[in-house]
């Protein structure tokens, strides 16, 4: 397959680009002028260096792909970033322009629609902690369901650093009944890529640890 991927130069970006050249597939890294990609040279791996207000440049950059995965988030959790949000309305236009239908999209579990069946601190701190954050994500999530792509909106716990173990659960009514619900960026990025061929729907899935 052939991704691009949008985010490619944050933390779960890099575990996304990391697996998906690992997985055999050809890979654009969209990272922005500013950003940087640490990840050791591939000849399936390609750095495109874009910003994602540039709708010209965004249809020439996905044009030629069989799947668009975000990994997009506001630089800071605690300042609403309405330029992602245009953004991700430019990607999808983008999207459309360049023949592209197939839309993979990181988003957390903390947006209204799944926070009262994600743990404690989801349901109840993070709506007032995190709100600029989730704001973002909900407006994103809303461009995309209106969007008419075969989407797939995958929404994950609190992050962390931690390796590799593909001990997770991926499904559409999942719960957590803890404090908060942590996975790994490494599965996280291997959940999102176990979408790629699922696509003949519009869906939103969580994903969770297993157990």
């Amino acid at each position: 397959m052939k991704l691009i991927i949008f985010g490619a130069s944050g933390k779960t970006g890099h575990e996304l680009v990391g697996r998906a050249l690992t997985l055999g597939h050809d890979v654009t890294a969209y990272i922005r002028p500013t950003g940087h990609l640490t990840v050791a040279p591939n000849g399936n791996l390609k750095v495109h260096v874009g910003t994602i207000d540039d709708l010209p440049g965004l249809i020439n950059a996905i044009r030629g792909h069989d799947v668009v995965i975000s990994a997009l988030g506001a630089a800071h959790p605690m300042k609403y970033d309405p330029l992602i949000v245009d953004g991700m309305r430019n990607i999808c236009r983008a999207m459309h322009q360049a023949g592209v239908s197939r839309l993979i999209y990181l988003s957390p579990l903390a947006v209204k629609e799944s926070r009262k069946d994600s743990g404690f601190f989801l349901r109840n701190i993070a709506p007032t902690l995190l709100r600029t954050e989730i704001r973002g994500h909900e407006e994103r999530e809303a461009i995309i369901r209106e969007s008419g792509l075969t989407y797939t909106i995958i929404r994950a716990p609190f992050l962390t650093m931690s390796t590799y173990t593909g001990d997770y659960r991926i499904g559409s009514d999942l719960t957590f009944s803890g404090f908060l619900p942590k996975l790994s960026r490494a599965d996280t990025a291997a959940a999102m890529l176990d979408q790629i061929g699922n696509g003949l729907s519009r869906k939103v899935v969580r994903v969770l640890p297993a157990g």
